[in-house]
């Protein structure tokens, strides 16, 4: 049997994806003992997330210079390890993942969904909250929950190794924390790559670094000064020799406006049968940067979706107002003015075959093209995209298939940020960037702010946010009114550090835990003279073509015959239903001109696959997509990945007390 005096041992190891090409990991050589803890640091594009999928066995790495419990992890039967990614939704593919969600979560964890107590499996359902979950379907569950239910599935078995790539990001701090918690008393040993810090004292047992796929370090780990998140920005920071703080681009105009900028009066949205976000008052002015906290399915990423115009609120709108105007209703107007950045756009990206062989230089000459026939000043946009290009040091020429997590995230940030708005929310999308990258980008919206934006920033790291926020919004779970208040307001202080400030939100967040659900409201049905109040301008002449567009609607103002997005409805096909888009094709770098240029031009055909358009599948009414388990109409599948895309989930009796649908019979 082959010696096993440590869990890893690594000996000169050389890997290269392809014969010939540049190696990722250029001679790596450590040890590391049984039980170890290992903290994984390393900018975008280090090679961590290589090395993890060499040490899983997922890559062949030379033979000798490799093993795990005493085998080459390739080679052998993988028995001992279990690897976690982080980017494990990009795997599944549109028809997959919607058939995972009308299943519940009790049928994808099997037969042993609730273990018993005192068991491995147990503890660790225990340590990620999973009970609340097994009766819902996994359609309904927030970004966050449906994190725990990958984890809870992939660690139910022990394993001597556990591998885990990015994996906590998504988790609210107090699931974060018990996690961590539960896997080193199960005394694995354990790679944590990851880029949030906080709440990691006296987690770690070692530390590993990386730059270029070179070995810095790899050392027992005792942070100086007590602080890892200080720590990290120190040894990440002598390894980029870029600056952190680039030049600013020249201003845009942004929207005047005396009032709030965005405004929450009375909401009180669900879906079904619960609650999914509950807030008396709020309000944001100009140039107010908020910080929005919660537990994992407390409802920000909902309350993002209607500060957007994305989902309409219940009550016709009334409640949710962003520039004094009501976002569903009034997307044509607002559509210049808010963006909104989330996940979405990753999957979007993973599933578009055809993105894949695009670069970055390539998708923002036709994102400024776009912008440029908006009205936006094209200098002004090259200039932007330039600082935006250096401040996250994006790859213009990669392909954008070929990029890590990390750097695909980047590459969002730098073609979504490219249009300057007055509105601008955050959905938890600095998660998979490192903290120099979070650092700069956390710089380039306060500046924002500064020129009179109003920023929404959701997420579960605290690191790196001291003395930014201007206001906090804590968002409660099972009914319970969410609370908002000016960064003084959360503890007498707007300059806490990193870690009081995380203490603080920690204390928000422990008040919420086993909150009991609420009563759920009810809605009436509107008067028959109000039935079509809350549409959008359009509806009538659109009549019952158009009559299930509350998922994706495609209407505008001016009733042009041509529509910018797509037709996915339950009603029959529309009249003026457009010429079927030219076949997209890639041109290829060599029919593009070289990058930057300005003016930024594209050589990219207006498609259905870059700007939307009719598409014959027809949403049907599936069961189970929705809290109740009531059949909803379905969202957007706008083709084009960095459009904003609109969706709202309606029952089907309230579909039917609309009269946008017959009554069954």
């Amino acid at each position: 049997m082959a010696s096993e005096s440590f869990a890893v041992e690594v000996s000169n190891l050389t890997f290269s994806p392809l014969p010939g090409s540049p190696p990722v990991l250029d001679q790596l050589s450590f040890q590391l003992p049984h039980g170890s803890r290992v903290l994984c640091v390393g900018a975008n594009g280090a090679g961590k997330s290589t090395l993890l999928q060499v040490l899983s066995g997922g890559r062949m790495a030379p033979s000798g210079a490799v093993k795990v419990c005493g085998e080459d992890p390739f080679r052998g039967r993988g028995e001992a390890v279990v690897m976690v990614t982080g980017g494990w939704r990009g795997t599944v593919d549109a028809a997959m993942e919607e058939r995972m969600a009308q299943v519940r979560v009790a049928e994808l964890m099997g037969t042993d969904a609730q273990p018993a107590a005192d068991s491995h499996c147990g503890k660790l359902f225990k340590a990620l909250e999973l009970a609340p979950l097994l009766s819902k379907f996994f359609g309904v569950l927030s970004e966050g929950e449906r994190r725990r239910v990958e984890l809870a599935r992939r660690l139910r078995e022990p394993k001597r190794v556990i591998l885990l790539d990015e994996v906590t990001s998504e988790l609210d701090m107090l699931v974060r924390k018990a996690l961590l918690d539960f896997l080193a008393e199960t005394g694995s040993t354990i790679f944590n790559v990851t880029h949030v810090f906080e709440g990691l004292a006296g987690w770690p047992t070692h530390a590993l670094q990386l730059s270029q796929g070179k070995l810095l370090r790899f050392e027992p780990f005792s942070p100086e000064g007590g602080s890892i998140f200080k720590q990290m920005v120190a040894w990440l920071s002598a390894t980029r020799e870029d600056s952190l703080t680039p030049l600013r681009a020249p201003p845009f105009p942004r929207h005047s406006s005396t009032g709030p900028t965005v405004s929450v009066t009375g909401l009180d949205f669900s879906y079904g049968a619960g609650h999914a976000v509950r807030l008396e008052h709020f309000t944001l002015s100009s140039s107010n940067r908020c910080v929005l906290v919660g537990l994992n399915g407390s409802g920000k990423s909902s309350l993002l979706a209607l500060l957007a115009g994305r989902r309409m609120a219940t009550d016709g709108g009334e409640s949710v107002k962003v520039l004094g105007l009501r976002p569903f209703q009034d997307h044509a107007k607002l559509d210049r003015e808010v963006s909104l950045l989330s996940s979405d756009w990753k999957r979007q990206v993973g599933q578009l075959v055809s993105a894949s062989g695009l670069s970055f230089r390539e998708l923002a000459e036709t994102e400024v093209k776009d912008l440029t026939s908006q009205g936006f000043n094209t200098a002004l946009l090259s200039a932007r995209l330039l600082r935006l290009m250096q401040m996250l040091s994006i790859d213009p020429a990669k392909p954008i298939g070929t990029l890590s997590d990390g750097a695909l995230r980047r590459a969002q940030l730098g073609l979504k940020l490219l249009k300057p708005v007055s509105v601008l929310l955050i959905d938890e999308v600095t998660a998979d960037l490192d903290l120099l990258a979070r650092h700069a980008l956390l710089q380039f919206l306060k500046e924002e702010s500064e020129e009179g934006s109003t920023v929404i920033y959701c997420t579960h790291i605290m690191d790196g946010l001291e003395g930014w926020a201007t206001h906090y919004l804590h968002l409660r779970p099972a009914g319970l009114p969410g609370v908002g208040m000016t960064a003084e307001g959360l503890a007498g202080s707007s300059n806490l550090s990193d870690a009081e400030l995380s203490q603080q939100v920690l204390r928000l967040l422990r008040s919420d835990e086993g909150a009991a659900p609420g009563p759920v409201p009810v809605s009436e049905p509107p008067a028959k003279s109000l039935q079509e109040e809350p549409l959008p301008p359009g509806w009538n002449h659109r009549q019952a073509t158009h009559s299930g567009a509350f998922g994706n609607y495609a209407w505008q103002e001016e009733m042009r015959p041509e529509d910018d997005w797509s037709f996915k409805s339950i009603a029959p096909e529309p009249s003026n239903k457009p010429a079927a888009a030219p076949q997209w094709t890639n041109p290829g770098p060599a029919a593009l001109p070289s990058f930057p240029a300005a003016p930024l031009s594209t050589a990219i055909p207006e498609s259905g696959s870059s700007f939307g358009g009719y598409s014959d599948s027809t949403p049907v009414l599936d069961p189970g997509v929705n809290r109740s388990g009531a059949p909803t109409v379905g969202g957007p599948e706008a083709d084009h990945p960095f459009g904003p895309g609109r969706t709202n989930q309606m029952t089907t009796e309230q579909l039917v007390k609309l009269g946008i649908i017959p009554p069954e019979k």
